[in-house]
């Protein structure tokens, strides 16, 4: 800003100075409004305008389109994660799976967890931990996605602990104490889960 009052104080003054704005030189007498936008952004200033306008209404139709869609799938990614999930986590699985459609990745992150559980679960290979492992690598996450991501498999996955842990092993990283108290306790009740399956399938 105080660049800007220098070059138009230079300006009134009759001074030809310039400022480099982003690779361009903005002259004090040579440009006007419509030179120095078209200079940086190809527009002049009424066309710059209508642009950025016809973009913003683009970026929020596509949201609009990308939670409509993200809607559409709530259902699927419901019953998709109840096949990998104790079903005394029901509850809890239709508020994780909800809450990241109306958040910032629209249950991606969901799809992504699902896709790792399913390994899981379902995998007869000894390595299967080094398959989820890599698979979730392969995903595409960024930091704070990944963490999100591995959240939901850990909580959810009947597997998941043991597999957060292998995981932190492999990586070398040491399970913080709140993390270590969280584990403990989904590991007592997926043991109280489990034993309430046995003891269903006995009967």
């Amino acid at each position: 800003m105080r660049l800007l009052y220098i070059w138009k104080m230079q300006k009134k003054q009759g001074e030809n100075i310039f400022v480099n704005f982003n690779g361009n030189k903005l002259y004090a007498l040579l440009d006007d409004r419509d030179s120095c936008y078209e200079k940086v952004t190809g527009y002049k200033y009424d066309e710059f305008q209508e642009v950025s306008k016809a973009e913003r209404r683009a970026f929020e139709e596509r949201q609009i389109k990308e939670r409509l869609e993200a809607i559409d799938k709530l259902d699927a990614r419901i019953e998709s994660g109840l096949k990998y999930i104790y079903p005394q986590r029901e509850f809890d699985w239709k508020k994780r799976v909800m809450d990241s459609t109306d958040g910032i990745y629209l249950g991606n992150d969901i799809d992504s967890a699902i896709e790792i559980m399913e390994i899981l679960a379902n995998s007869k290979e000894e390595n299967k931990f080094d398959i989820a492992m890599n698979k979730l690598d392969e995903q595409g996450h960024s930091n704070i996605s990944y963490w999100v991501t591995l959240g939901s498999i850990t909580t959810f996955a009947k597997e998941g602990v043991n597999f957060f842990k292998y995981l932190m092993e492999k990586q070398g990283k040491t399970i913080a104490e709140q993390d270590i108290d969280y584990l403990n306790k989904l590991e007592s009740e997926n043991a109280s889960f489990e034993a309430e399956l046995e003891g269903a399938e006995r009967e």
